[in-house]
């Protein structure tokens, strides 16, 4: 049920400048102004809504194995939305398009946001 989470979301400033760059590129580069307004909308009610509803729902990241599970990744459209689960905090770490390698994944700050 949205809205009765137990656990509340931060989202690192990696995260919203990956954001930034997918909103940018779909946009500007692929000239596709809507589309990429409808993408970033996607990612952000995943992130708002089902993410700290249901997070044990989605499957561990693979380049970020921890004996906790506490990386896990959403799927929204090509991208992966890469978050921590730490006690009562989801931490959303980074949105990556799905072609990104386990090598940069494993890269991303994990810190706090």
């Amino acid at each position: 049920m949205p809205g009765s989470s137990a656990f509340k979301i931060r989202i690192s400033n990696f995260a919203s400048d990956n954001l930034e760059q997918i909103h940018f590129y779909i946009s500007k580069i692929e000239l596709r102004p809507i589309v990429a307004n409808q993408v970033v909308r996607a990612i952000q009610t995943k992130i708002l809504d089902s993410i700290p509803n249901y997070p044990f729902r989605y499957p561990e990241c693979p380049a970020r194995r921890t004996s906790g599970k506490i990386y896990r990744q959403a799927m929204v459209k090509n991208y992966k939305i890469i978050f921590r689960i730490d006690q009562e905090v989801i931490s959303i770490i980074g949105v990556v398009h799905a072609s990104r390698s386990k090598e940069y994944i494993k890269k991303i700050p994990a810190g706090t946001p």
